[in-house]
């Protein structure tokens, strides 16, 4: 079968690449927790949103805002107007806020993949709405998706981490790298996370086109490759050992 246009098929033998699971591009509706966000998988889109969970906080501002006013209207012949006055400034600032919290939380995106534009969008989240791009990357500029993470990163005191989070990260062909979401969870549950944030990777490769890299699997680049064991060495390391020579003759 004739492979779609601005597409690429990685090999099977490239170091760390991680192939789709089966049936994975099936799961069109399907909705992935990650660490205080969600990934909603449309058809030919995906969109990073804010969790249900963060509605908690524009919904307790909304709620403050509706008693300063009914404090208002209540004992509006009874209170003092330096009281009025503050309830009047806390129901000005808790209900703008309240509302582009609640909107944002509902209907914004962080991060959005569509295949009919061939783009990434990172928003830049202006006033809360998510309004505003602060990143656009065409396909075409994406070398590879990355999936890191840090089960074997200790902490400062060399212990292991009780939480190990896996981060699926973006990056351009111009090496700058780019987060795209991650799944938290405690070690022995790690593994569960690592599945979450992999899918988001594979059906992320599937609308982009672009190769999915495990964490420690990538070669390193041309430029970061270390000079062969017993081969010339940099410039810089034999003119100071000739210096080095010199000294001791």
């Amino acid at each position: 079968m004739a492979q779609p246009p601005g597409t690429s098929t990685p090999s099977a033998e490239q170091p760390g690449h991680v192939p789709p699971a089966a049936g994975s591009g099936g799961r069109r509706g399907e909705r992935i927790a990650l660490t205080s966000q969600v990934a909603v998988i449309g058809e030919g889109s995906i969109a990073i949103r804010p969790s249900r969970a963060r509605l908690v906080g524009p919904a307790i501002e909304g709620a403050l805002a509706a008693a300063a006013v009914a404090a208002i209207v209540i004992w509006l012949p009874v209170l003092p107007l330096w009281a009025l006055l503050l309830l009047l400034l806390s129901a000005m600032l808790l209900g703008p806020m309240a509302v582009l919290g609640l909107v944002y939380n509902i209907a914004g995106a962080s991060v959005l993949a569509e295949r009919e534009k061939g783009s990434v969008r990172y928003q830049q989240g202006l006033l809360g709405l998510g309004l505003g791009t602060a990143e656009l990357v065409p396909f075409r500029r994406i070398a590879r998706l990355e999936l890191h993470g840090s089960d074997d990163e200790p902490l400062t005191s060399g212990e292991r981490q009780d939480l190990v989070e896996w981060e699926v990260r973006l990056v351009k062909d111009n090496g700058r790298v780019l987060p795209v979401g991650s799944a938290l969870a405690p070690r022995p549950l790690r593994e569960q996370a690592r599945l979450r944030a992999r899918r988001l990777a594979e059906a992320l490769a599937e609308i982009t086109g672009a190769s999915v890299i495990e964490a420690g699997g990538a070669a390193p680049s041309p430029q970061e490759k270390p000079p062969p064991e017993g081969g010339p060495a940099a410039p810089a390391e034999e003119a100071d050992r000739q210096r080095r020579r010199r000294r001791s003759v």
